[in-house]
Formats: C-alpha cells, structure tokens, sequence
C-alpha cells in the first residue's frame, strides 16, 4: 500500500510504497512481519504533474479543434512522409464535396478530382500538397479547379507548405 511518512532527518512527509509479509510459526501463529519502504514521493509528484500537464494539453488542443473546425476557410493537415490526410476540417469538406480520406496516403489524391484548364485530371506529383510535403516547397495561392462529384467546377486558389517541428 502506499502510505505517507515524516521523514525524522528534514521534518518532510513523503510518499512511500510499503509491502509486508508475515512470518509464522510451527502454530501458524504470526510471529513477526517483514517488509519494505520504498520512497516513491518523487515519482509520485511527477505523475501528479503529468496528469496536470496532460489536461492543460487535451484543453488547448480541443480550443484549436474548435478554432478549426468554425474556420471560413478550408483547413487540411497532411502527416509527411506518408501523405495521410490527418484533418480536413467542415469548410474544407463542404467546398471539396468529400469526406476526409483519414487513411489514405499519396494514392487519395488521384481520387480528389483537380483538374487542368483542358480538363485532363492531374497526377498525384501535381498537386500542391504532395509538393509541399515531398519537395518541401510553399505554395501561395495557386489556382486550382475541382471536379465535383455532381460534375460541377470549383475554382480554388490553394497555398499549401511544410510545417517543420522544432524537434
């Protein structure tokens, strides 16, 4: 069981993890007990802190799901090396006219419907996203036209770019 302690050389309580047996006699009668204090306070501080880290965490980034999602603009997160969509937010949905193809790697895009101005459907390589992520370039408002899955057209102007972690 974990139990606190007043540690006698500093006047500190600190948590500690304490296991016993009993010794028996030839009766079955319990003699003595044996046992150990292992001295967990630290560790149990650093989960307390965890936990509290954890939560502050799971609050900011259901804020910024929020923030997403209520965008007038349509928003995609797109995991490299893989290409797999991560998030498409409302928007971004709403104006494709697909749902997010969580799952998919590069192969989605062949299935997204962008088109040239000669109507020839473009390669994977093409679009803005899969140049981002592969060649690492910044693309900045570059047209784009859609084929909806009614046949409709919808012009888009598309800036796309790598988002480099600090690690």
């Amino acid at each position: 069981m974990e139990q606190r302690f007043l540690r006698g050389s500093d006047g500190q309580y600190r948590w500690h993890l304490v296991r016993g047996v009993p010794v028996f006699d030839e009766n079955g009668t319990v003699t003595k007990y044996v046992g150990a204090n292992t001295d967990i306070h630290d560790q149990k501080m650093l989960a307390e802190e965890l936990g509290k880290a954890t939560t502050e965490l799971e609050r900011k980034s259901e804020q910024l799901r929020a923030v997403l999602e209520r965008a007038p603009i349509g928003i995609s997160f797109i995991e490299a090396p893989t290409g797999r969509m991560v998030m498409m937010n409302r928007r971004a949905t709403e104006m494709l006219g697909h749902e997010t193809r969580v799952k998919e790697g590069y192969q989605q895009y062949a299935k997204m419907g962008a088109v040239h101005d000669d109507g020839s459907p473009y390669r994977a390589e093409e679009y803005p996203s899969v140049r981002a992520l592969k060649k690492g370039e910044t693309i900045i408002d570059e047209e784009m036209i859609y084929m909806k899955a009614d046949g409709a057209k919808r012009f888009f102007s598309v800036s796309r770019g790598p988002i480099k972690s600090e690690r």
